[in-house]
């Protein structure tokens, strides 16, 4: 019983040193993830205000000629 048990816990920590590895890697991909989301969402966030003007002006023009 005390050799299943000691083979358990060899196995577990052999797991657990394992996973604290695993989880290093997948925080730089995940932080490389988010500095690419981030600047994902300043190209959108400058592309919609970019419309928005555009379309202004287009109407702003088309009512000062239909004057």
């Amino acid at each position: 019983m005390k050799r299943t048990l000691k083979k358990l816990a060899t196995g577990a920590v052999a797991l657990g040193s394992t996973s604290v590895v695993m989880a290093a890697d997948y925080t730089t991909a995940i932080s490389d993830a988010a500095t690419e989301a981030s600047g994902n969402q300043s190209a959108v966030v400058a592309g919609v205000i970019g419309v928005a003007v555009i379309s202004f002006g287009v109407g702003a023009l088309i009512r000062f000629l239909g004057r």
